[in-house]
């Protein structure tokens, strides 16, 4: 048997998820995974993660990216303005896409968001583009947007069709992660396919996937991290360079190739 390992985050950050699944994995997950022929990690980060949690060897583990799907392109200008209008995004805005847990780190996300708005000339949006993960809901979102009092500047607009993903990537001034702990990072992929700027912070495997064509925050600063969205923003040039650098890195993650090397 093979068996494909896509993110530890449960062991990486046990405190995040419920205990009976943290007990799942610990148990019972490593003995599926011992007893496979072959372990599939999607990142060198996740096979790491293999090697210190379960103990397997290195020569068990072969990694292979996961692709992302074909649609995910530059949109049309027309449909840009479809999307920005049915989900009331006319401003300008910067895009998340994931579920609303607490791995993703949404309130440092969003207190990030605030210092940038302070210093912005322009009205900028934040848009949150995915559901509550109900094994891990984040009780502190609420309380940050009230305490930073941005009102209607954070849109949440819940789990969108995937239809929808490439014109709200497309329109998007650039799209910003601030997770806990990412095995790969196929969101961030997505939007760079679409012409998307990336601003990250560096955890799990996201140095890794980003392959020096994002900017990436070495800590959990908000202040360096809003100074990131500042520089997006007030330099086209910038933009523009990170915007070719990740059309070129996100064309390297083609099914084509997961597949042959799933099949070797």
């Amino acid at each position: 048997s093979v068996v494909t390992m896509y993110a530890m985050p449960t062991l990486v950050h046990p405190e995040l998820l419920p205990k009976f699944d943290v007990w799942y994995w610990k148990a019972l997950q490593k003995q599926t995974l011992h007893s496979a022929t072959r372990v599939i990690a999607i990142s060198q980060a996740t096979a790491d993660d293999l090697i210190r949690f379960y103990q397997l060897p290195a020569e068990k583990i072969r990694v292979i990216y996961p692709a992302i799907a074909r649609h995910f392109k530059p949109a049309s200008n027309q449909e840009i303005q479809n999307v920005r209008h049915k989900y009331g995004l006319e401003n300008p805005y910067l895009i998340h896409v994931g579920r609303l847990d607490r791995k993703k780190n949404i309130p440092f996300l969003i207190e990030s968001f605030a210092n940038f708005r302070k210093q912005a000339n322009q009205e900028i949006n934040l848009a949150l583009v995915g559901e509550v993960y109900p094994k891990s809901i984040d009780a502190t979102i609420q309380p940050t947007l009230e305490r930073c009092q941005l009102g209607e500047a954070v849109r949440f607009t819940g789990r969108v069709p995937d239809q929808d993903l490439p014109a709200l990537y497309s329109g998007a001034v650039a799209s910003v992660l601030t997770s806990l702990h990412e095995g790969f990072g196929l969101a961030p992929i997505e939007a760079r396919a679409c012409g998307t700027p990336l601003i990250a912070y560096s955890s799990g495997a996201i140095p890794e996937m980003a392959g020096g064509a994002a900017l990436l925050i070495d800590r959990l600063d908000s202040i360096q991290f809003s100074a990131a969205m500042t520089e997006i923003i007030s330099n086209p040039d910038r933009r523009q360079a990170l915007r070719l650098a990740g059309l070129s890195r996100a064309v390297q993650f083609n099914g084509r190739q997961t597949a042959s090397q799933t099949l070797d």
